[in-house]
């Protein structure tokens, strides 16, 4: 297929493209160029044509098009999930302060609960993951999520995705940015948020 032969010429011309966002690339294409839609208009449903059955992979840069994607998951989770904004779910948050010997500096380290469905948008936005799909688990209150931020100017402010099952107080996931795993430094700082909030940490994690 000629389409789809202009797609992989594309992720060859752009490597930086990350491959966990391979899948969701071609699903926001797949979707906007051959997928019907359904709606209900006038009391019964209609059947629409693909949103851009023009498409193409011309002039199309990575950049733009990875927030076209991101506003496009925003608005699909935003109508599926029923709750916007949920309440806190009880266990504490953790925060401390550490000399940075290069730069003569203090840095401060927190880890703070995400309670709406912006603020996740934004957390899978800027580590690049796909935490924002966690929204309506987070509104039942079976899952939180958890964010590890940092204030040093040397350093990316958010350095960490935590999942945390409610019902078993466990940590269940902690991924860093574009899913790769906990560093030595994240693990140490987990490890200690869980001693003081009382969690118990996956051995899968």
């Amino acid at each position: 297929n000629e389409f789809w032969t202009s797609v992989i010429r594309w992720f060859i011309r752009y490597p930086e493209v990350l491959p966990q966002q391979t899948h969701e690339v071609i699903e926001y294409i797949d979707h906007r160029k051959f997928n019907h839609t359904h709606v209900y208009r006038e009391g019964k449903w209609q059947t629409l044509g693909p949103a851009d059955p023009n498409l193409t992979m011309k002039d199309r840069k990575p950049s733009t098009l990875l927030e076209e994607i991101r506003e496009w998951r925003f608005q699909n989770i935003y109508s599926e999930c029923n709750t916007k904004f949920w309440d806190k779910s009880g266990i504490a948050g953790f925060c401390f302060e550490e000399l940075n010997e290069t730069a003569g500096t203090t840095r401060h380290w927190k880890i703070q609960e995400i309670n709406s469905i912006y603020e996740l948008v934004e957390e899978g936005s800027e580590m690049r993951n796909c935490v924002a799909d966690y929204a309506q688990e987070c509104a039942e209150q079976t899952t939180s999520i958890w964010s590890l931020q940092v204030d040093d100017p040397l350093e990316r402010g958010h350095q960490m995705t935590i999942e945390v099952s409610n019902s078993n107080l466990e940590i269940v996931q902690a991924r860093a940015y574009a899913n790769r795993g906990p560093s030595k430094k994240h693990r140490k700082i987990l490890k200690r948020w869980a001693n003081e909030a009382g969690l118990t940490i996956n051995s899968a994690v």
